[in-house]
């Protein structure tokens, strides 16, 4: 049963799997000092009990142990952690109470008939002791912690009151040590159920900050090429007016610091690559017709003027759509804004192994008797379309074919981690 603290908590599910981690980790320590505590009574109060009671007692206690590893080691291995077998594997750990509950409820008419007051009372101690060591398992789940002790020390006071008497102080420190047990054990419930909503909201918040760290490393890897372009003549521009203000200090120094600040952000930006590719990169399964039409109906809307005809052929790529996107959004706004163009056709194909889009870009009457050799996609967004296609092992090649541009983006249809060890850097070729 779910803890009234999580039952409405909107992760309510990470919560109570994190809470029976917990308890599943400690409550092996619990259970082997639960052990050596109970070979402990038998050998220190062996002469009050015969040979049979004592071979009964070591026994019970291997019996008990073997289902308890048994039964935990199962637990352990587990890989389903959803909320059903956790609650599965609660019933197991109750289960396991009440075995152990028995188990040592079982000592007293074992060691304890016809025993003084002050073994009784040593007795007594020795049970408070163990089962106020310090645990996890007594505020994880309170209900198995108080399973345990109940029949205990409920056959403990039984024995007792068998031996002083209902009225005598022994009675009631037993039934009090079973409150203040129980009692501690639901306060630090409270408490510990607190920590670990807090520690699974931390984590969560952990968790969106990297990722808001690694999209902003994306974007800035993917645009850092035209960020430190007027960057660049910024400072270019800052040191000719510098020259000139070799009469004014004040100006002279103004303009430096502004020159070292940039110098600054400048080096920041060289820093930022796409070098946890792994870690940045978002893979998904999808069709790139799909992604490419979209695209490609994204750029006839913001230059309907531009012919742009397509042969799409479909296929299953796993990679990151969105770098894919913007590989192919680059291209196409470099050719349709930097370059003179008469149209473009987009073709693609695949094979077992690659998703190839091929671009061909027929030019002008004019660009033709100039014989431009200047590929066009030495514009707009350059570095960005190497980085992003390092980053999903991709290939670019972009020659020129007569009277026309020719660029090819080559992509392996698996993107797999380590990928890039394997494959060479994206060429581009003039």
């Amino acid at each position: 049963m779910l803890s009234r603290l999580i039952h409405n908590h909107p992760q309510a599910d990470i919560i109570e799997q994190q809470r029976f981690t917990l308890f599943v980790d400690e409550v092996w320590s619990r259970m082997i000092a639960s052990a050596l505590a109970a070979v402990l009574f038998g050998l220190f109060f062996q002469n009050a009990a015969g040979s049979g009671q004592r071979g009964m007692w070591f026994a019970s206690l291997l019996v008990v142990a073997i289902c308890s590893w048994l039964a935990l080691r199962k637990i352990k291995t587990a890989t389903n952690t959803s909320l059903p077998s956790i609650r599965q594997w609660h019933r197991v750990n109750m289960l396991l109470s009440v075995l152990w509950g028995c188990f040592w409820a079982y000592m007293p008419f074992v060691f304890l008939s016809g025993a003084s007051q002050q073994t009784l009372s040593i007795a007594l101690l020795a049970l408070v002791i163990i089962s106020a060591m310090p645990s996890i398992s007594m505020g994880c789940y309170p209900e198995i912690y108080i399973t345990f002790l109940t029949p205990v020390f409920l056959s403990l006071g039984y024995n007792i009151q068998l031996q002083t008497g209902l009225a005598h102080p022994l009675v009631y420190l037993c039934c009090m040590a079973w409150a203040a047990l129980s009692l501690f054990s639901l306060l630090t419930h409270k408490n510990q159920v607190a920590l670990i909503i807090k520690s699974v909201e931390l984590g969560t918040m952990f968790q969106k900050m990297k990722s808001s760290n690694l999209e902003k490393d994306y974007l800035i890897a993917a645009i850092g090429h035209d960020l430190r372009q007027p960057m660049a003549s910024a400072k270019l521009y800052l040191e000719v007016l510098a020259e000139k203000q070799q009469d004014n200090s004040a100006a002279r120094n103004a303009l430096n610091a502004t020159e070292v600040a940039l110098n600054g952000l400048h080096d920041a930006l060289s820093m930022v690559s796409l070098k946890e590719q792994d870690e940045v990169l978002r893979l998904s399964r999808f069709n790139p017709a799909d992604l490419l039409a979209k695209v490609v109906q994204d750029v006839r809307t913001v230059k309907p003027e531009t012919a742009i005809s397509s042969n799409y052929q479909a296929a299953i790529l796993t990679s990151d759509a969105f770098a894919l996107a913007r590989i192919i959004e680059n291209i196409l706004y470099n050719y349709v804004h930097h370059a003179p163009i008469q149209g473009l056709h987009i073709a693609t194909s695949a094979d077992t192994h690659h998703y190839q889009l091929h671009f061909s870009a027929s030019e002008t009457a004019e660009t033709e008797a100039e014989n431009r050799q200047d590929h066009p996609l030495q514009g707009y967004g350059l570095i960005m379309i190497e980085h992003m296609c390092r980053a999903i092992s991709a290939r670019l090649r972009v020659y020129r074919d007569k009277d026309s541009w020719q660029t090819t983006l080559l992509i392996p249809l698996d993107h797999s981690p380590g990928i890039l060890e394997s494959v060479q850097e994206a060429e581009l070729l003039q």
